[in-house]
């Protein structure tokens, strides 16, 4: 018998109770001394009702005491049991975030798990530089026919002759591949075919790790072999976007060649009559001259031979992404059997460097959580030396 049942049959009177709940009631008062008090104070009332008669509100204002206490017992049990899932539910989301947090940014690796990411090695040719051709991106067929089209013919009116445009061509397209080493080396090898050089070359991923790869190409492909180049390229893994943009630069190209030789017209005239001059002035007011004119000649000719560069060899950036075995279920010779092998075996590799990630966390928390520990016990010791 507990406390509350004790209490629940003081309020029934010693003849209505069976001989059964008699002895448990006095079991439970020898064990529990404020029961008993509470019994003992209802017999001597009940002999007090012998001799003299006690108002009704009397009794009913202990019982209502009771029925109080017990209300307030419950609404702290319930606050209790409240604190606890709010307790849980809190470190719950803690584990949880951190662990999210650690398996983000990669804690406990060399670095974070971006810079883990970051390039693998990156290397540039020597005549390689800032890659400033802007371009424009649209997704189409790695067959665009408009990447087919020849090179308009342009009539300049100042020189008075039919003369080629200065087109400049920036290709940009994107392939994904589930044999990522070969399709590197394949991409390389097609551009020293045709002519052209690796500008630049990005490489992203860590193999070790289990972590996809990412490849960027700034290809320098000759403007004649541009076409053949897209061709072989497009056998080599599978292109999901593709972008072509043409640049006409033909009027600012004949404009600097015009002005060229304008100049260079000058630097002849002021030879001859550097030839010619007597006196000092004149010397020095010819040679001034020559200095300016042969800035801008080395102005203009620095200009065009910048228009030759982007306009003989086109810009080819090209984006090699690695599939992992989930991704790999894209590629459309993936049976339904192997896309869920696949996207179980990428489950359980998530799974497990997720797990990995909360132990990193909890462990590295354990100073945080002692120094928070201390703070609590000390509040604690506080609050209880107040109540004191």
């Amino acid at each position: 018998m507990d406390c509350r049942t004790f209490a629940l049959l003081l309020e029934v009177s010693p003849e209505e109770r069976d001989p059964l709940q008699q002895q448990e009631m006095a079991a439970h008062a020898q064990q529990c001394p404020e029961c008993a008090a509470l019994l003992q104070v209802m017999q001597d009332m009940r002999e007090m009702d012998e001799e003299e008669q006690l108002p009704p509100e009397f009794s009913m204002g202990w019982r209502m005491k009771i029925r109080g206490e017990e209300a307030m017992q419950q609404k702290r049990m319930k606050k209790q049991y409240l604190m606890k899932m709010l307790a849980t539910a809190a470190a719950v989301v803690l584990v949880f975030g951190g662990a999210t947090l650690s398996y983000v940014n990669g804690w406990g690796l060399p670095g974070n798990k971006n810079e883990n990411q970051q390039m693998m090695y990156s290397r540039t040719s020597a005549s390689g530089g800032n890659v400033n051709g802007a371009y424009t991106m649209k997704t189409s067929s790695m067959m665009d026919t408009a990447a087919e089209e020849a090179a308009p013919m342009l009539a300049s009116g100042d020189m008075g002759a039919v003369q080629a445009a200065k087109i400049i061509r920036t290709i940009d397209y994107t392939i994904k591949t589930k044999t990522f080493d070969t399709d590197y080396e394949a991409i390389q090898q097609l551009a020293l075919a045709s002519g052209g050089y690796v500008e630049s070359l990005n490489v992203y991923g860590d193999v070790l790790s289990g972590e996809t790869r990412y490849a960027h190409f700034t290809l320098r492909i000759p403007a004649e072999k541009l076409q053949e180049f897209i061709g072989k390229a497009n056998t080599v893994g599978a292109a999901t976007a593709y972008s072509e943009h043409m640049q006409d630069v033909s009027a600012d190209y004949y404009d600097t060649a015009a002005r060229l030789e304008t100049q260079q017209a000058k630097m002849e005239r002021l030879n001859e009559l550097l030839s010619q001059a007597t006196s000092m002035t004149d010397l020095i007011e010819i040679e001034s001259a020559i200095s300016d004119t042969q800035y801008q000649i080395d102005r203009y000719t620095g200009q065009l031979n910048y228009f030759d560069s982007k306009v003989n060899y086109s810009y080819v950036y090209v984006s090699l992404q690695e599939l992992s075995d989930a991704d790999a279920v894209e590629l459309p010779d993936v049976t339904l059997g192997e896309r869920i092998v696949n996207a179980v075996k990428e489950s359980v590799r998530d799974m497990g460097e997720f797990a990995e990630a909360a132990i990193v966390f909890m462990l590295a928390a354990l100073p945080w959580c002692a120094v928070l520990a201390v703070i609590v016990i000390v509040i604690k010791m506080v609050r209880r030396a107040k109540k004191k």
